[in-house]
C-alpha cells in the first residue's frame, strides 16, 4: 500500500518532489525509484521480533532517528507517515501536527495496542485508517481528524470465474504468512472434521511460509499428517507472484482467527473472480458479503467453516456466481485506481494541496 500511496501523489502532483524514506535497501526500491527519490535509513521502526535489542540500543538510535525525521519535517511541505510503527516520525510529527498525515494499517493487540495508540494520539496528527475495524481499536475522539479509505490493489484487467462444476475436487487456496494468527491450523482441522467423502472433493493448496523460522510451518505439515490429509493439502512455499494460485483456485480461503485490519487477500481473490470464505471479524466484515461474494463464518469455529466448505462443494454455482459478485464489487470499491482517487482526494482535504494533475 506505500507503493499505491506514492504512485496516488504521483498521479495527482506530477510536479511535486516526493522523497521516499524506507529504512533500508529491499525490493521496494525498484518499485518506487520511477515515482519518487528514494533515501534509506533514519526510520526507527519497532518490531516485535527485534524489540530487545532495539531497546537495548534505544538511548543511541532513537535520538538519532529523531533527528533525521526533524531534518525532514523542516524540509517538507507535508509528511506522510505510512505505517503506526514509524516512532520516531510519529513523535516528531506533535511538533508539526498540521503537516503531517498518518496511515495506520495495523490492529495492534496486547501491550503494542497501548503503546501504539498512545502514538498515534501523541501526535495530533490526520490519520487515514485502511478499514473502519483498524480505527475502532483507537481512541477516535481524541484525533485531530480520522478518515477510512479501503486499500486498493492493481489486479487483472479481466478475470473469468472458476471452472469448477463438481465433476473435479473443490480447488481452495489459502495465501499469506504462516501463523497462529492467519488461521491454517482451523482450515486443516476444519477440513478434517468433513466426511471422509467430502474430504475427498477437496484439493488444498498453502501458499507462504514462516516469518519467524519454520516451527509453525512445521507443526502445520505434522497436523496435516496427523489428521490424514496429506492427499489433498499440498505447501507450494512462498510465492513471489501469487497470479497462479489465484487463477488455480476455486475459492479462497482467509480463516484469520485474529481481526484483520483489511484483509488483502480478500480482494485480491475478489480481483480474480474467487469468491472468499473468511472469519467475520475485522476488516474482512467489510470486504465480504455474506451469500453475496463468498462465504463468512463465526471467528474461530471449526464448525462453521466445515459448513463453508460444505456448501461451496455441493453448490457449483453458488462459487461461480459469487466469483463474479466479487470481481464487480472490486472494481468498484477496491481496484487500485479507486484506491489512488479516494486517497488523493483525502489528502488534497487534509493538505489543502490543490491537485494538478491533468
Amino acid at each position: 500500500m506505500f507503493v499505491e500511496s506514492i504512485a496516488a501523489l504521483r498521479k495527482a502532483y506530477p510536479d511535486a518532489t516526493i522523497e521516499a524514506v524506507i529504512p533500508r535497501h529491499g525490493p521496494i526500491e525498484e518499485l518506487i525509484g520511477n515515482l519518487a527519490i528514494v533515501r534509506t535509513g533514519g526510520v526507527w521502526v519497532i518490531r516485535k521480533r527485534h524489540l530487545a535489542q532495539l531497546l537495548a540500543l534505544s538511548f543511541i538510535t532513537l535520538p538519532l532517528s529523531i533527528f533525521h525525521a526533524a531534518r525532514s519535517f523542516f524540509r517538507s511541505d507535508i509528511v506522510y507517515i505510512n505505517t503506526a510503527v514509524i516512532i520516531n516520525y510519529w513523535l516528531v510529527a506533535r511538533l508539526f501536527p498540521r503537516k503531517t498525515i498518518g496511515h495506520v494499517h495495523e490492529i495492534p493487540v496486547g501491550r503494542a495496542a497501548s503503546v501504539l495508540g498512545w502514538l498515534v494520539r501523541f501526535s495530533k496528527a490526520a490519520v487515514l485508517f485502511n478499514s473502519q475495524a483498524s480505527a475502532g481499536h483507537f481512541c477516535l475522539g481524541a484525533l485531530r481528524k480520522a478518515y477510512v479509505i479501503h486499500n486498493g490493489y492493481a489486479g487483472p484487467v479481466e478475470a473469468s470465474p472458476p471452472s469448477y462444476d463438481g465433476s473435479r475436487p473443490l480447488r481452495i487456496g489459502m495465501l499469506g504468512r504462516i501463523n497462529r494468527w492467519k488461521g491454517q491450523d482451523l482450515l486443516i482441522e476444519a477440513i478434517s472434521r468433513l466426511p471422509s467423502e467430502a474430504r475427498q472433493k477437496l484439493h488444498l493448496r498453502i501458499a507462504g511460509n514462516s516469518f519467524e523460522g519454520a516451527t509453525h510451518e512445521d507443526k502445520l505439515r505434522d497436523l496435516v499428517a496427523a489428521r490424514n490429509l496429506n492427499d489433498i493439502a499440498e505447501f507450494t512455499g512462498f510465492v513471489a507472484d501469487p497470479r497462479p494460485i489465484f487463477a488455480w483456485a476455486d475459492v479462497v480461503a482467509v480463516p484469520s482467527r485474529l481481526p484483520e485490519p483489511f484483509g488483502l487477500v480478500a480482494i485480491e481473490a475478489m480481483a480474480h473472480a474467487r469468491p472468499v470464505i473468511a472469519a467475520a471479524h475485522g476488516g474482512l466484515l467489510e470486504i465480504v458479503e455474506d451469500g453475496q461474494t463468498g462465504w463468512l463464518f463465526a471467528a474461530n469455529d471449526t464448525q462453521a467453516l466445515a459448513r463453508c466448505l460444505s456448501e461451496a462443494i455441493g453448490n457449483p454455482d453458488a462459487v461461480q456466481a459469487r466469483g463474479i459478485a466479487g470481481r464487480a464489487r472490486f472494481e468498484t470499491s477496491f481496484s487500485a485506481d479507486a484506491y489512488q482517487a479516494n486517497f488523493a482526494a483525502v489528502f488534497e482535504q487534509i493538505s489543502g494541496l490543490k491537485q494538478t494533475a491533468a
